[in-house]
């Protein structure tokens, strides 16, 4: 009895020791081409390696100066250089911070493409964050 009871508060604390921490985002770093000027193009693209069930992309557009208008698009690709639409749009609407969330479920493709395109006189940043979840 004593051995199970040993066993039993190894277990217990093995468990009360545990560290659980939330999956954070990933975010591209910010670089001086992530700047919308005007009428313009950014793309940022996401690469998954095999294993992943699920993405959820968030891009966010701040509006630095100007009157911000313009379309953020999501592309998928197999071969990193065909690309599709998804259907996922942002309207970038003339306010301080635009987003949204797209959420895709498998089978995710190997590449998936954010392009932010601007239009008018603006000047906005556009950061794009991802969390890709592994199958278990």
């Amino acid at each position: 009895m004593k051995k199970f009871i040993s066993i039993v508060l190894v277990i217990v604390g093995l468990f009360s020791f545990t560290n659980t921490k939330a999956q954070s985002a990933t975010v591209f770093p910010l670089i001086s081409a992530d700047s919308l000027n005007n009428a313009d193009t950014v793309n940022k693209v996401v690469t998954l390696t095999a294993g992943y069930e699920g993405i959820v992309i968030q891009p966010i557009v701040t509006r630095v100066s100007g009157t911000a208008a313009g379309t953020v698009v999501l592309y998928e690709s197999l071969d990193g250089t065909n690309y599709k639409s998804t259907g996922d749009t942002l309207t970038i609407a003339n306010q301080t911070t635009n987003t949204v969330l797209w959420k895709k479920i498998s089978p995710v493709p190997v590449y998936y493409k954010v392009t932010g395109i601007s239009s008018g006189t603006v000047v906005e940043i556009l950061r794009v964050y991802y969390v890709a979840r592994k199958h278990d």
